[in-house]
C-alpha cells in the first residue's frame, strides 16, 4: 500500500505538478491521490526521507533553479510566483538552503558555467 500511495505522490508532483498550487498542503496533496492524509504524511517521510514541505520545496526549487537559467527574460519574482512561492523570504530561505545561493546569483553562476562550456566546445 506504502508503495502505491508513494507513486500516486510522485505522479502528483512530477506529472500533475501539484507544487505549483500556492496553497498546496498536506490535505491537498491527500485529497488530490485520493488516500488518507496520515499514511501519505507516512509515506514522504519513510520513503522521501523528509518532511511534506521540505519535499514540497524541493520540486519547487529543482523547476526554479531550470526557469532561471531556461529563460533569463523572467525575473526572479516571477519564477518565485511560476513555481509556486507567495512570499520572497521563504523563496530565497528555500532556495539558498537547497544551493548555497540566491536565485540571483544562482541564475549569474549557471550563465557564467554555461558560457564557458560553450566556449570550450568551439576550441
Amino acid at each position: 500500500e506504502a508503495l502505491a500511495i508513494r507513486g500516486k505522490i510522485k505522479k502528483a508532483f512530477e506529472e500533475d505538478r501539484i507544487y505549483r498550487n500556492n496553497t498546496i498542503c498536506l490535505d491537498e496533496l491527500s485529497e488530490h491521490i485520493q488516500d488518507n492524509r496520515y499514511k501519505v504524511s507516512q509515506v514522504i517521510n519513510t520513503y522521501f526521507s523528509k518532511n511534506f514541505y521540505s519535499f514540497l520545496n524541493e520540486y519547487r526549487i529543482k523547476e526554479a533553479k531550470h526557469l532561471l537559467v531556461s529563460d533569463p527574460t523572467l525575473s526572479v519574482k516571477a519564477v518565485m510566483y511560476e513555481v509556486g512561492f507567495n512570499s520572497k523570504n521563504s523563496f530565497y530561505g528555500a532556495f539558498k538552503k537547497v544551493t548555497g545561493l540566491s536565485p540571483n546569483d544562482y541564475r549569474s553562476v549557471a550563465a557564467t558555467v554555461d558560457f564557458n562550456q560553450n566556449n570550450m566546445q568551439m576550441a
